[in-house]
């Protein structure tokens, strides 16, 4: 009988996760084609329908201008459509001349500048708009335009909220499929946590891929493309950034930074462009997003998993830590709006620590392939496999050998990987020459106290988990695996403040240390161990840090904090503003405003 029961719930797990799949597919579908999905039921605006078609010149000194008058109506759904070819960057707008006030970025279509060429989408709602408006395309530069066709339709309003009340269900539809499935209440709060996570970084407006990310899709492009991280089908592009994060080798263009975070976009990217009907670009961008969305909400369960191992960790405190770690730390302000190579080593991080902290010798062993990921990702993670190695040799010398032998093997990989594409064993970008500086005492002070870059003066809870490594030093009875990542964060700490650039330029507080984020975050579960926990005063300090940390992240997402590093001059040109007290980075969302 018992076999029987068994059975029917293997059938019973089988059909959910068919169904779980099914739907998945069908929610990416619908998100993918839903241009279409609106097409099926708007109607052609008079006069709007191909009125410019062909070759448009391009001139340097005054922009290329078509329109056409038309009539529309306010607070409507519109979609432009438009199959274009060339390099420029193009714009599609709708603005009136007799109101200046409509003219709105968020009504335009805009192609940016770079080789481009198929269909191209873009919904909006038309607003406080008056009757007459022009229709126009329009750019600047001296290459051409080719249009093949260019229409504008009228969507309505009842088919935009249909599209999202189907998205809604069936996402919500496959989210219980998923959770009735699991059978821990951990691996279903992980999944809710991911879930969160991922719509919360979808939500996020702003470019995934800008700043010293900009260039991880277009390496992306290029392997998916042409199996290598030649650059040079960008060169216009490049041009146009003068050649940020570009070196040059032999007449080819490469990008200076990790290999790692292209990788990870490369399927992403591949499955968007060859699957969806939108262009390279868009795809890119899009793929970009999901990449930010996967690996935040990702990077957020991972770690739930992780602190609901330890003993005296319920199910309360387990999500308490990881929304202290989500949301109160760097790995928020830094890590849910763009691609870094920061947040793609995360979850090998993560994963390495997982691994660590399980009682099976092949898991453990694991680690090993989980740094050598890490460090394809961000150099500065290469610290987890040398030190892991000595924790392991120390307190699990069962496991050593195997983990040694794992990260061999995935070393093995990694150096064939180099040698195709760089040449060498090590890239450039990884190489140890890259560290000293004559301000490495500047450095660890800068990193830890100053106003503009200064952990505690972010973070100020992550005093507690300085309490709580040397609790894990000088308590045997503490967890060791407390003392391996106390040990990790302080070496890391240590080589980040070794760079000559160690402020990081254009950034947000210290971005150099968001890889040690889960280690601060898991310091704290010693610190409660401490005779220090049990007074009411210590606990209102510390709830009082945690809620100031949280609000200086809420600043590190705004448009001002990243300003702040432009004005009134360059941090790079005049790194001195790191000590600055009278001009805070976290107060200028008020003092910029």
């Amino acid at each position: 009988m018992s076999d029987i029961k068994h059975g029917r719930i293997k059938i019973h797990s089988a059909v959910r996760i068919f169904f779980s799949v099914l739907l998945v597919v069908f929610l990416f579908f619908i998100v993918a084609e839903k241009n279409k999905f609106f097409l099926m039921f708007s109607t052609p605006v008079p006069n709007a329908q191909n009125f410019v078609t062909g070759v448009l010149p391009g001139d340097l000194k005054s922009p290329t201008i078509r329109q056409v008058e038309i009539k529309i109506k306010p607070r409507a759904y519109y979609l432009i459509q438009a199959h274009i070819s060339g390099a420029p960057e193009t714009h599609f707008d709708i603005m009136s001349y007799e109101i200046p006030g409509y003219d709105n970025p968020a009504q335009e279509l805009v192609i940016t500048r770079s080789p481009h060429g198929g269909n191209y989408f873009f919904l909006f709602n038309s607003g406080d708009a008056p009757e007459n408006v022009w229709f126009r395309v329009h750019f600047l530069d001296a290459q051409p335009v080719e249009l093949l066709y260019v229409n504008l339709t009228h969507t309505p309003v009842w088919a935009v909220y249909a599209w999202r009340i189907i998205v809604v269900i069936t996402a919500l539809g496959a989210c219980w499929l998923i959770l009735g499935g699991l059978s821990q209440k951990k691996f279903q709060t992980a999944f809710v946590i991911f879930m969160m996570g991922f719509g919360l970084a979808l939500s996020i407006k702003g470019h995934p891929l800008g700043s010293d990310n900009r260039n991880y899709a277009m390496v992306a492009r290029s392997l998916i493309s042409d199996g290598d991280i030649k650059l040079n089908e960008f060169e216009d592009r490049i041009r146009k950034d003068n050649f940020y994060g570009i070196t040059q080798d032999d007449g080819n263009l490469y990008n200076i930074f990790p290999l790692g975070p292209s990788l990870a976009l490369a399927p992403l990217y591949a499955a968007i462009h060859f699957s969806l009907t939108i262009n390279a670009d868009a795809a890119e961008n899009l793929a970009g997003k999901l990449a930010v969305a996967i690996f935040f909400g990702g990077t957020l369960s991972l770690f739930f998993l992780l602190v609901s191992r330890f003993e005296g960790v319920d199910l309360s405190r387990a999500l308490a830590l990881t929304l202290i770690f989500g949301f109160c730390s760097h790995q928020l302000s830094q890590h849910v709006a763009q691609f870094w190579s920061h947040n793609a080593a995360m979850p090998f991080i993560l994963a390495t620590f997982l691994a660590l902290t399980s009682s099976r010798q092949y898991t453990v062993s694991s680690a090993g392939i989980f740094c050598v990921g890490a460090y394809v990702m961000r150099p500065t993670a290469g610290l987890l496999a040398p030190l892991t190695g000595i924790w392991l040799w120390r307190y699990r010398k069962d496991c050593f050998w195997p983990f040694v032998g794992a990260g061999i093997a995935a070393g093995i990989l990694l150096v064939g990987m180099n040698l195709l594409f760089y040449g060498q064993v090590i890239p450039p970008y990884n190489q140890a020459s890259r560290l000293g500086s004559p301000t490495f005492f500047e450095a660890i002070a800068g990193n830890l106290i100053s106003p503009n870059r200064g952990l505690l003066v972010f973070m100020p809870w992550a005093v507690f988990s300085m309490i709580g490594a040397w609790w894990a030093f000088f308590h045997k009875e503490v967890d060791p695996f407390f003392r391996l990542i106390a040990v990790i964060a302080g070496a890391h700490f240590v080589v980040v403040s070794s760079f000559p650039h160690w402020w990081a330029g254009w950034s947000y507080g210290p971005r150099f240390l968001v890889e040690i984020m889960p280690e601060l975050t898991l310091l704290l579960i010693p610190f409660f161990q401490t005779p220090l926990w049990k007074s009411k005063a210590i606990k209102l300090i510390f709830a009082a840090t945690i809620i100031y940390a949280f609000a200086v992240q809420l600043s590190g997402l705004t448009a001002a904090a990243g300003v702040w590093n432009a004005l009134p001059v360059s941090i790079d040109e005049q790194p001195e503003r790191i000590w600055d007290w009278h001009d805070l980075q976290i107060l200028s969302p008020v003092t910029r405003s």
